[in-house]
C-alpha cells in the first residue's frame, strides 16, 4: 500500500524548483480563418476547420513550486477547408473537391504555467509565428450529359497554386491558452490560440483571423 502511494505521488509530481527540462511534442492542429468564404453558382461557401500536423519542442524552467516558464519552437500546418460541391445543367456540369488553403507556420510559444493540482496546469502566454509555406489546392472534374442522360467525365484536373505575398501576411501574433496534464513524464496538452493579427490582405479576407486548436502529446526529459 505504501509503495503504491509513493508511485502515485511520483507520477503526478511536477519538477523540483530551479530545474530545467525539455519536452518534444507531436500532435494535430485544427484550424480555419474566421469569416472566410467564397461565392459560386450555389451561393456562399463558408470555410470549415482543416486538420494538420504540428510538432516541435519546448524548454521549461521550474521557477517556483507552482509556476514554470517555457519557450518552444513548433512547425504547424494550418489553413482551412471548403466542402465539396457540384454544379449541373441539362448538358453537363462540374464538381470540385479537396478544396484547401494550406498555411504552414513556424511558431514560438512563450508560456507561463500555473500548476493547479499535481500534474494539472494552466498555461498562458504569447506566440509569434512566421509563414514559411502556403498553397491553394482543389480538384475539378467536368462532364457532359447526352440525350439519354449518360454522363461522360473528363480527366480530373488538380490545381496546386502558391499564394503571392501581396495577399498573405508573413508575421502572425497570438495569445495561446492551454490546459496540460502530466503523468509519468508523459504530457497531454490542449490549447487554443487567440489571434491578434490577420493572415490575409485585401482583396482576400482582410478581416478574418486564424482560429487554431492544438492537441499534442509529449515526453519530459529532465536536464
Amino acid at each position: 500500500m505504501t509503495l503504491a502511494l509513493l508511485l502515485a505521488v511520483n507520477g503526478f509530481a511536477q519538477q523540483p524548483v530551479g530545474t530545467w527540462s525539455v519536452l518534444p511534442k507531436i500532435g494535430v492542429s485544427i484550424a480555419k480563418i474566421t469569416g472566410d468564404s467564397f461565392y459560386n453558382e450555389l451561393g456562399k461557401m463558408d470555410a470549415s476547420y482543416k486538420t494538420g500536423v504540428t510538432c516541435g519542442v519546448e524548454t521549461e524552467y521550474q521557477a517556483f513550486e507552482r509556476v514554470a516558464f517555457s519557450a518552444g519552437l513548433f512547425y504547424a500546418q494550418e489553413g482551412e477547408h471548403f466542402k465539396n460541391f457540384s454544379v449541373e445543367t441539362k448538358t453537363g456540369g462540374y464538381g470540385v473537391s479537396n478544396s484547401d488553403i494550406s498555411l504552414d507556420y513556424l511558431k514560438m510559444p512563450i508560456l507561463a504555467s500555473l500548476y493547479i493540482d499535481h500534474g494539472l496546469s494552466f498555461k498562458l502566454g504569447v506566440q509569434p509565428g512566421y509563414l514559411i509555406h502556403n498553397k491553394v489546392a482543389y480538384d475539378e472534374v467536368s462532364y457532359t450529359i447526352d440525350e439519354e442522360n449518360n454522363r461522360e467525365y473528363d480527366e480530373v484536373v488538380k490545381y496546386r497554386e502558391h499564394i503571392g505575398s501581396d495577399f498573405l501576411k508573413k508575421f502572425q501574433f497570438s495569445i495561446p491558452v492551454a490546459l496540460s496534464y502530466e503523468y509519468m513524464n508523459v504530457v497531454l496538452d490542449a490549447r487554443y490560440a487567440f489571434s491578434l493579427t490577420k493572415p490575409m490582405k485585401a482583396p482576400l479576407n482582410d478581416n478574418g483571423r486564424n482560429s487554431v486548436f492544438t492537441f499534442t502529446v509529449g515526453y519530459r526529459f529532465a536536464l
